[in-house]
């Protein structure tokens, strides 16, 4: 029996803001130990900072160009943003599928959009579904430039 159909729901993943703060929390602390100058550290430190409140934002949900909801039909592809903007985009060959997370990138003509789904941001059914749609049904989709991808 093929699904044929994909319809996710996303929420703020607290799993997902963790690894995020412990990585930069890791990339400033390698800052403390390197023997650069001070404007050199300044500036890495500021842009480790932005970094960190910015992909804060999308895991949160707060940023409009956050991912609230993922739809996949036959050959089609819909990502909902938290603003309510609704865009057909097409999957990439980026996309990893392990048992605690499915991420996946998307593209269209204004640009690419990550979207990582961690079993706190959805329900259990839905990262099962989810997991399984991308494992075996999602690469047929790919087009033959996107034939890269990582399943173990």
């Amino acid at each position: 029996m093929k699904m044929n159909r994909l319809d996710v729901r996303c929420r703020p993943s607290i799993k997902h803001l963790g690894f995020l703060i412990t990585t930069h929390g890791l990339a400033l602390f390698a800052l403390t130990r390197a023997e650069h100058p001070v404007w050199l550290l300044t500036g890495l430190t500021i842009c480790i900072g932005i970094s960190l409140v910015h992909f804060a934002r999308l895991t949160l949900l707060k940023h409009p160009d956050s991912i609230c909801r993922l739809v996949a039909t036959q050959g089609s592809w819909y990502i909902t943003f938290r603003n309510g903007e609704i865009r057909e985009v097409r999957l990439t060959g980026d996309v990893v599928v392990w048992p605690t997370l499915v991420a996946a990138r998307f593209k269209d003509k204004r640009g690419t959009y990550p979207m990582v789904l961690m079993p706190d941001s959805v329900t259990e059914f839905d990262h099962r579904r989810s997991r399984i749609y991308f494992s075996f049904y999602a690469f047929d989709q790919l087009l033959p430039d996107d034939n890269h991808h990582s399943v173990p």
